[in-house]
């Protein structure tokens, strides 16, 4: 399964054409995932003026969160229209100045735009990794690379259930009947999902909690956490909504999450995987 830069870059252009993003997390299962991510940066994002990249495939929603806090930050993407529009949000926002830079990468996977340890965090959200397919490797060495010893790295990946309880929720029937066609098996014995729509979504590598562990070794890097987006599962928009204007049962449900989601039992059962690592101090 072949990584396709024009495939994926496809993608993001669409994405951001249906502003796709920003209506995900206005509705309250997507509030909900977004909380849980935004919780995690905090607790890890370092002292104000340090420099952050973000080299995700989204209109730069969690890097709000930094800006708003007095961190600089690099935005970087393969997409010029998305970093057309991360741009004029963050202008919107008042708070252009704390970007350093935008940058346009040609490959998604190849930062050698930035020299060796450079940032003080780095984020690689909305499964970027996964997208890379076979060049995950590669990607990920490169994230590695340009941040410094000790500093935090940030970074969802794309896990099998999510995609498979879908197409039950989704009543997918077709593609539950003619599995082959569909990828299921494939996705099940080599962890790649092929190429579908919305709209024209390229492949993506889905990871295990295990494999995720092993992966990590090659690069000394020490997990400080991993866990699950979302392995309660609440996805009914009705059920959460009234649970959202409870302030206190929201941040209660947000509390139940983050206890149980690291469980062992559970890393693999959410929405995606959230890994925070660091570089090792040799």
């Amino acid at each position: 399964m072949a990584f396709n830069k024009e495939f994926l870059k496809h993608f993001i252009d669409k994405r951001n054409d249906l502003d796709w993003f920003t209506n995900y997390y206005r509705n309250t299962p997507g509030s909900f995932n977004y909380d849980i991510i935004s919780n995690c940066i905090q607790k890890y994002m370092p002292p104000e003026d340090s420099l952050i990249l973000d080299i995700s495939l989204d209109p730069g929603i969690f890097s709000e969160i930094i800006a708003q806090a007095n961190r600089r930050l690099v935005i970087a993407d393969i997409s010029e229209e998305q970093i057309k529009t991360t741009r004029k949000k963050f202008e919107t926002l008042g708070v252009i100045s704390q970007i350093d830079q935008f940058a346009i990468v040609d490959e998604v996977y190849d930062l050698s735009h930035f020299q060796n340890d450079s940032f003080d965090m780095t984020m690689s959200l909305f499964s970027t990794l996964s997208y890379t397919c076979e060049k995950r490797n590669k990607f990920f060495n490169e994230i590695v690379r340009v941040t410094k010893i000790g500093a935090p790295i940030l970074f969802t990946v794309k896990n099998k259930i999510a995609y498979l309880r879908s197409l039950i929720r989704e009543k997918k029937t077709k593609k539950l009947v003619s599995t082959t066609k569909s990828g299921i098996w494939e996705m099940l014995d080599t962890h790649y999902k092929q190429f579908e729509e919305f709209p024209d979504e390229p492949a993506y590598y889905a990871f295990t909690s295990k494999e995720l562990s092993g992966f990590l070794e090659k690069y000394d890097c020490e997990i400080l956490e991993m866990f699950a987006v979302n392995s309660i599962n609440l996805k009914d928009s009705k059920v959460m909504t009234k649970l959202r204007e409870n302030e206190e049962a929201w941040n209660n449900l947000l509390e139940i999450e983050k206890r149980i989601s690291s469980d062992a039992g559970l890393i693999d059962s959410g929405e995606e995987i959230l890994v925070v690592v660091r570089k090792k101090v040799i």
